[in-house]
């Protein structure tokens, strides 16, 4: 199992201090819940060989695009296999494989993808500080 990082460390009088600003707190659980949800939304099984072990909630739209970082939408769940290794449908090896796999066996999904894209969704005009991702914190509550 990966060591958890702590969120304290000491400062240099020995005092225990965050060890993260709250923006980046804030977005690091608004991750979290999202690939809780995103793996939720696919009853814990991968969405290409159903396994249930090493599961990655993989984003259809770059998470660096505000926009659709935290729309379930955006998110597809894949076992650590498919997601990164697999040549034929890994997104992150292979994205004409990975888009021609999406468009059959889940084609609403890859529909809301294109419109997404092409209508700008993923663009993002606000500001990205600790209260819009209070909100979108908030938004995912249910998965708490």
């Amino acid at each position: 199992m990966a060591k958890r990082r702590s969120i304290m460390k000491k400062n240099r009088r020995g005092e225990w201090v965050l060890d993260k600003s709250a923006k980046t707190l804030a977005r690091d659980f608004a991750d979290r819940l999202w690939s809780r949800a995103v793996i939720a939304d696919y009853y814990s099984k991968c969405a290409v060989c159903l396994r249930r072990d090493t599961l990655n909630a993989h984003h259809l739209i770059n998470r660096h695009h505000l926009g659709t970082r935290y729309r379930l939408e955006n998110g597809c769940c894949l076992c650590a296999y498919c997601h990164t290794m697999d040549p034929a449908i890994s997104p992150h090896l292979n994205d004409a494989g990975w888009r021609e796999w999406l468009t059959e066996h889940y084609p609403i999904t890859a529909e809301w993808y294109d419109m997404a894209w092409s209508s700008g969704l993923h663009v993002f005009d606000g500001t990205a500080d600790i209260w819009w991702y209070c909100e979108q914190i908030k938004g995912l509550r249910q998965y708490f």
